[in-house]
């Protein structure tokens, strides 16, 4: 809240149930003891080690308080409103990020505080590669796409990264409601053109429920344009206590590979024919029933213009179940295509063991897309000019970057203001207690002279 005219109010209680308290102007002071050693190398070098805990004690000192607000501190420093865990916000703190999330991994050199959706099967590591922020150390890597190898799948095929709160028995970071927030970061990708990334606010209440969810501009990210900003500002619902920031990134390569209402996007030509098949399915509602035409060489399905970086490694996968057992070539290959739409070259991947009636898993791995490709396409094919009775369902057909590859997200900020690109380092928001509050003898009967109050961040 930095363009606050004066000194903002100060907020304490628990989470749903603040109270406002003047501002301190006595001072805030807020120290960080945190363990640190310095280890002397034999060659001479030095090695400095942190303790990754610590807490931060906040010392509040005030000219004087009026009694009922002196009392009402004084309630929570005896136990009268409860056991806690309670919170101090300081509106003027410019990042309520925990220090790792701000730093992008930079604290703690790993994505500590970053929570990717288990069933979307994405990674979150930190990158010394691609940093943004001069001085830093990391960005945060998001491999942020799926594969059969975890059997994913899932109606809304949407990679989630959400920013874990700074205190495990929270859903999020604790809120002023009414208040306006944004959360802003930067972003870069190095595996596809019309990527995207979206920055999200999700509010809680303060039993958990899901209140409502904010959600900035879609950013389209390309490979080799450097980095671009996203953000969301929205003003905190008023029975919120909490929120919760995360990030919606790019989707499948493969646009439509799940099958679970048509197959758009696929082609058998001339070969064949391909429908929608809600009878079998690997995971989901349906599948794409592939039939070969009985008289062509080979059945080839296809699936055109999905966006790739020359130089850049990809891989491939999908589940087939043929209605009889098929002992014959089939595979799925990529054609490597120019700006032009024609073919470079073509990387395969072909099976010739026999394949049961049952769902079969097929894979080609760390594929190099060669100079000048722009588009990849699709091939799936069924060889050995195949009967029309040789019919193949195919389910979850993915096309994933190499493990290099991945979204980086660097300049982490969520503050209680409507300014993005202002970035400071995270304090974080953790619980605190009271432990110790004082007065020097008042000057009348309505107001306390010279109180203080000491709190301490508790686990």
């Amino acid at each position: 809240m930095r363009g606050f005219v004066g000194k903002p109010p100060i907020y304490f209680g628990a989470p749903g149930n603040l109270v406002q308290l003047p501002w301190p102007l006595g001072g805030l002071q807020a120290s960080y003891d945190r363990l640190t050693n310095d280890f002397v190398t034999g060659s001479g070098f030095h090695r400095v080690q942190k303790l990754s805990g610590g807490a931060r004690t906040y010392t509040a000192n005030w000219t004087m308080l009026h009694q009922s607000t002196f009392d009402l501190l004084n309630a929570y420093f005896i136990g009268a409103n409860g056991p806690g865990p309670f919170v101090l916000i300081d509106p003027s703190r410019p990042n309520l990020l925990t220090p790792n999330q701000a730093a992008a991994g930079g604290l703690y050199n790993d994505a500590t505080d970053f929570a990717v959706v288990a069933d979307s099967n994405g990674i979150a590591s930190a990158d010394a590669t691609n940093v943004f922020r001069k001085g830093g150390t990391r960005s945060i890597q998001w491999q942020s796409y799926f594969s059969n190898s975890s059997s994913f799948h899932g109606a809304s095929a949407t990679p989630l990264m959400v920013l874990s709160p700074g205190y495990s028995g929270w859903p999020g970071i604790p809120v002023i409601p009414g208040q306006f927030y944004t959360f802003s970061a930067v972003a870069m990708i190095d595996y596809m053109t019309g990527g995207s990334i979206t920055a999200k606010l999700q509010w809680y209440d303060v039993f958990g429920n899901s209140l409502a969810l904010s959600t900035g501009s879609v950013i389209t990210l390309n490979s080799g344009a450097g980095w671009s900003t996203t953000f969301v500002t929205a003003q905190a619902p008023l029975n919120a206590a909490f929120v919760a920031p995360r990030f919606i990134g790019p989707g499948l390569m493969v646009s439509n590979g799940f099958f679970d209402a048509n197959v758009n996007g696929w082609s058998a030509g001339a070969t064949g024919s391909v429908a929608f098949d809600n009878t079998q399915a690997y995971a989901g509602a349906g599948s794409m029933k592939v039939t070969p035409n009985g008289t062509s060489a080979s059945t080839l399905v296809t699936f055109t213009n999905i966006p790739v970086v020359a130089g850049q490694t990809y891989s491939i996968d999908l589940r087939l179940r043929p209605a009889v057992s098929h002992t014959t070539g089939v595979g799925l290959n990529i054609n490597w295509l120019n700006a032009g739409g024609g073919t470079i070259s073509t990387s395969v991947t072909n099976t010739n063991a026999p394949l049961t009636t049952t769902w079969n898993y097929l894979a080609g791995t760390d594929f190099v897309a060669p100079v000048g490709a722009v588009n990849a396409q699709l091939v799936f094919h069924i060889d050995g000019t195949p009967l029309a009775t040789h019919i193949m369902n195919v389910d979850l057909v993915f096309m994933m970057p190499g493990s290099t590859s991945g979204v980086y997200i660097d300049l982490l900020q969520l503050e209680m203001d409507r300014v993005i690109n202002d970035w400071a380092p995270g304090t974080g928001v953790r619980p605190v207690s009271i432990l110790d509050l004082n007065e020097d003898i008042p000057i009348d009967a309505w107001f306390r002279q010279s109180p203080s109050a000491v709190l301490q961040e508790v686990s």
